[in-house]
Parts: structure tokens; C-alpha cells; sequence
């Protein structure tokens, strides 16, 4: 619901959260500075992409005055810019009174394309009547060039010398991937955007949606290949007065899971439902959890390799532990092996072993029950059935 501007104070002390879309492409800058900037103007701009760069801390509050600082404006100015950028829809400002200071949640909008933009009757007709009609023709036929036509060119690019690589070994790129930084983003087809759109601030309410929040919903599409249609169903049942409650949204995205698929396309669906598939039906661990999540988004593995891997090590190792799946996805890592078939046919040969003359020791992990936790970890229910069904064996 809309509030009345004029009854609301505007102070220093005021608290602010930032939330919206990850990334600006080429093309939104493009849009931004070319057809935006002439009428917003350039203090509008630049909280705009001030703004942006704050939406990764948004668990923390910040203050009007250190935002007013960093701009280096006061704080009529830090509204006139704020007002701009709502006026022409890149920005939606959510007000709730506190009682020392007020609090403010800025949602950022994507800017329009350049084509919605001078498709739009009024914002053209705005641009046109700033800039002039002889500069709002350029800018009009500046965004319908056609791409460069390099026929009759000869690319001469100098290529890489990477020949200093040919002395890296599987040892090296484990090592390699245990220090590299987990990327936030993965290669999954996951959009958060088209996301937040479909699911509304009724299921997802704009204050709880925390980076850590988006985080957790994101994992859950890619783990447990969740719809958009079972995550929305899934926060409707985790939310209380604007409360996330993270274990409730797991527990429902694993009830809502897919059955497993056998057919030409089994090795494509999500790895939690084959591991669980390959488990009879027992849910995953914790651990088994966090290692699916190395595979993809450490090794950059698809579902396809890491579905591959999971049928191998079941069928052989019985055990889904951490230092055997590593060392498996390390060797496939440097062997450079991108289609499951000839991954199968690389660890069926027994190419992931480590060659002779060199000494490699596998650790295997104490099992989650006999190490000193804080908390709910559970006991490998999958690994417990095997044992009792060997001692069954030998009674």
C-alpha cells in the first residue's frame, strides 16, 4: 500500500537494505547511460549503480549518512536522486516507521531495453523533448546498426602458450580446486529474477528477501531440481510473520522431489534424486549434501558427470564418502573428459587410479555420528542398512 510522501521524514539516521537482480549487462548499461542519464541525471545514475554494488551486503543496515558521504551529497539531494529513479520505474522504496529512526528497503529495477525504452509513448517522448529531435534521431538509429560485416578480413589473433601446463597433474588440480573460491552463481539455467516475478511478494515477502535467503532457494532448485511452481509452494510453508525458517523450506523441497526417471534421460535429472535413488530411498546427509554441491559448483561438473559418478562409486564403493568421490572428479577434472560415456569407460579402466611409483593416501572420513558435533547431524541410515545387512550375512 501506498504511503503518503509528504507525512514521512527523511533523516540521516534512517536505515536502508538493498535488494534486486544480480548482474547489468552490456546492454542495460547501454540503456542506462544513453537513454536514462538525459532525463534522471547523473546523481540519479549514480545511486542507481551505487546502490547495485550494495545488494550483496544486504544483511546489513546502513545509514542514510554514509550513503549521503560515499555520493558525496546531503540529503536533499540523496532524495531529489531518489525520486527520479522511482518516477521512471528503476526503483521501488518500501517505508516502515521505527521508533528512533525509520527503515527503508530499495528494490532495484532492471532498466528497459533499449527497444521497450523507445517503444515507451512517454519516456520517448520525454528523451526527445530533453535532448532535441536531431539528437533523439541519432540516439534512435545508433541502437539499429547492424553488426559489422567482416567478410574479406583475416583474423590474426596470436594464441595462448599454454605449454607450461603440461607438467600439471591430478595432484596439482585437486589442490587447485580446494583453494579456488566457490562461485555464487552456477551454470544451472536457474533465473532468481524470473523467479521473484513468478512467486510475488505474497510467498517471498520483499523483507525476507536476504541474500542468504536467495542463496538457500537457489541451491534447493539446483540439488533438488525444484520447479519454481514446489519452491513457491515450499516458502509458503517456511514463512511466519515474515520469518524464514530454512530447515521447514529443505525438509519441504526434499518431500516435493521428483521420482527418479529411468529412461534415456536418467543421467539429466538431479543428482539428489539419484543419490537417493541408488540409497533405496533413504534422504541424504548432510555431507552427502555439501559434496553434491563441491561437484557442481567446484568442479563445474553437469548432471549428467555428476550423476556418472554416483552410479560408478555406488556400484563399487557401496559408499558415497568425500575422499573417494574427490579423488574420482579430480581425475576426471585433468583428464579434461566432459562426455559420460567416455567417463564411464575412464573409470571402468581403472585410468582414475593413482599410477605406480607414486604413493597417494585416501582418507577416509570418520562417519558423521562419531564425531563431536554442535548439532542434528544424523547417523548414515544407508551405510548403517549395509552393515546390518552384512552381519545379517554372517549370522
Amino acid at each position: 500500500m501506498a504511503a503518503n510522501n509528504e507525512s514521512i521524514s527523511f533523516i540521516g539516521d534512517d536505515q536502508y537494505k538493498v535488494i534486486g537482480f544480480r548482474s547489468l549487462s552490456y546492454v542495460d548499461i547501454q540503456s542506462l547511460m544513453a537513454l536514462y542519464q538525459p532525463l534522471v541525471l547523473g546523481d540519479a545514475l549514480v545511486l542507481y549503480l551505487t546502490l547495485f554494488s550494495q545488494i550483496s551486503r544486504f544483511d546489513d543496515w546502513e545509514k542514510h549518512n554514509d550513503l549521503t558521504y560515499l555520493l558525496n551529497m546531503d540529503m536533499n539531494q540523496l532524495l531529489n536522486a531518489r525520486h527520479k529513479l522511482e518516477q521512471f520505474g528503476l526503483l521501488n522504496t518500501y517505508f516502515k516507521k521505527g521508533i528512533n529512526h525509520d527503515y527503508y528497503i530499495y528494490q532495484l529495477i532492471h532498466p528497459l531495453s533499449s527497444s521497450e525504452f523507445l517503444n515507451n509513448s512517454v519516456y520517448a517522448r520525454l528523451l526527445s523533448n530533453t535532448i532535441g529531435l536531431e539528437r533523439f534521431q541519432k540516439v534512435t538509429l545508433s541502437f539499429a546498426k547492424e553488426a559489422v560485416d567482416t567478410d574479406g578480413y583475416q583474423m590474426i589473433n596470436k594464441t595462448l602458450d599454454a605449454s607450461c601446463l603440461q607438467q600439471w597433474n591430478s595432484k596439482d588440480e585437486q589442490a587447485f580446486l580446494q583453494v579456488k573460491q566457490n562461485r555464487i552463481t552456477s551454470s544451472s539455467t536457474f533465473d532468481m529474477q524470473e523467479f521473484l516475478n513468478y512467486c510475488g511478494t505474497l510467498a517471498l515477502p520483499v523483507q525476507c528477501r536476504s541474500k542468504e535467503v536467495l542463496d538457500v532457494i537457489e541451491q534447493a532448485s539446483r540439488l533438488y531440481g525444484s520447479t519454481y511452481q514446489q519452491l513457491k509452494d515450499a516458502l509458503y510453508r517456511s514463512i511466519r510473520n515474515n520469518q524464514f525458517n530454512k530447515n521447514t523450506f529443505i525438509k519441504q523441497c526434499e518431500a516435493s522431489m521428483d521420482q527418479y526417471r529411468q529412461d534415456d534421460n536418467a543421467l539429466s535429472q538431479s543428482p539428489a534424486i539419484v543419490l537417493k535413488h541408488y540409497k533405496q530411498g533413504i534422504n541424504l546427509t548432510e555431507a552427502e549434501k555439501n559434496l553434491l554441491s563441491k561437484l557442481e559448483n567446484e568442479y563445474h561438473f553437469s548432471n549428467e558427470i555428476i550423476n556418472t559418478i554416483i552410479e560408478y562409486v555406488i556400484t563399487h564403493k557401496k559408499r558415497f564418502t568425500k575422499s573417494y568421490v574427490e579423488s574420482i572428479a579430480s581425475s576426471i577434472a585433468y583428464a579434461r573428459l566432459t562426455n559420460p560415456k567416455e567417463i564411464k569407460l575412464f573409470l571402468e579402466g581403472d585410468n582414475h587410479k593413482p599410477a605406480k611409483g607414486r604413493k597417494t593416501t585416501y582418507v577416509e572420513l570418520v562417519p558423521d555420528y562419531q564425531q563431536n558435533s554442535d548439532g542434528d547431524e544424523s547417523v548414515d541410515q544407508f551405510e548403517l542398512l549395509n552393515d546390518l545387512k552384512n552381519i545379517e550375512g554372517n549370522l
